[in-house]
């Protein structure tokens, strides 16, 4: 019988420990995320708002997200003013005239704070709390989270939510890590984290390896079906009080997206087409 000394049993084992302690080091999703963060930009824009005894622009800022390299941002559609109309049907005054309307939108790339790139309103789904700005002129190699490498969670799995601090910080990218609580079918799949998270619609969540799992978003029910989900809800102009936190937030699911988003450029690409006729 060949005895084997104590060192030629040992060795490859610390050889293994090395090997996945090494890997553990190297794989760090809060490190690796924050590369993502180029493409999460800051949209400034003046929402006109107009309802019974208010008339008035408010600027503003809110987070989204570049998803192509032709320019086109995704955003949360009430980030960018919906707000006005949900917080019509909460109170019951849904048969007031209201209208908010994003006006002088500009995508500001990183950490600028003054220039920013002239964009447009091209699409909107309130079902799914979707907005689509495009950029008019995208610089070349615009960085942009890639819509063909997403990926679908269940509960139990961890993931995280990448978003960024306002200008007072420097609008330094925060990764905040999840764990998927449940999964609703109705009214559409959606991923509940465990816990609400930071608040900021719009902001997008990952895998660890990279890997879109989809936006933070609002969801309305209809009059009588229920309070609404959200991550946070802005306060009326002129007013003092805000819903707030009502349920948490919910994650639309990036399969979701692709969708949507193929359906937004094609409705985009039929409104120019009937511009130029």
């Amino acid at each position: 019988m060949t005895r084997l000394h104590p060192r030629s049993t040992i060795l490859p084992f610390v050889l293994v420990v090395g090997l996945v302690w090494a890997s553990a080091a190297s794989a760090n999703p809060f490190r690796d995320l924050q590369a993502r963060a180029e493409a999460v930009v800051t949209v400034r824009f003046v929402l006109k708002v107009q309802m019974p005894g208010v008339d008035r622009e408010v600027d503003n800022e809110v987070a989204c997200l570049v998803i192509g390299a032709d320019g086109l941002v995704l955003c949360s559609q009430t980030d960018l003013g919906g707000y006005i109309g949900i917080m019509a049907r909460i109170v019951g005054r849904a048969e007031q005239p209201i209208s908010s309307q994003p006006r002088e939108v500009k995508v500001l790339l990183g950490d600028d704070r003054n220039g920013g790139l002239a964009a447009r309103l091209v699409a909107q789904d309130r079902d799914r709390d979707l907005a689509w700005l495009l950029i008019d002129e995208p610089p070349e190699n615009l960085p942009h989270v890639d819509l063909n490498e997403v990926a679908d969670l269940s509960v139990g799995d961890r993931a995280y939510q990448l978003r960024r601090l306002d200008d007072y910080f420097g609008r330094e990218p925060v990764v905040s890590e999840m764990v998927i609580g449940a999964v609703t079918d109705k009214p559409r799949r959606l991923l509940v984290p465990s816990r609400p998270l930071e608040g900021y619609l719009g902001s997008p969540v990952f895998t660890a390896d990279g890997k879109l799992v989809g936006l933070t978003v609002v969801q309305v029910p209809s009059e009588g079906e229920g309070a609404p989900m959200m991550s946070s809800a802005r306060t009326l102009p002129g007013q003092a009080s805000k819903l707030d936190d009502m349920i948490g937030g919910v994650i639309l699911p990036a399969a979701d997206i692709v969708r949507a988003t193929a359906l937004a450029r094609e409705m985009h690409a039929a409104d120019e087409a009937d511009a130029v006729e």
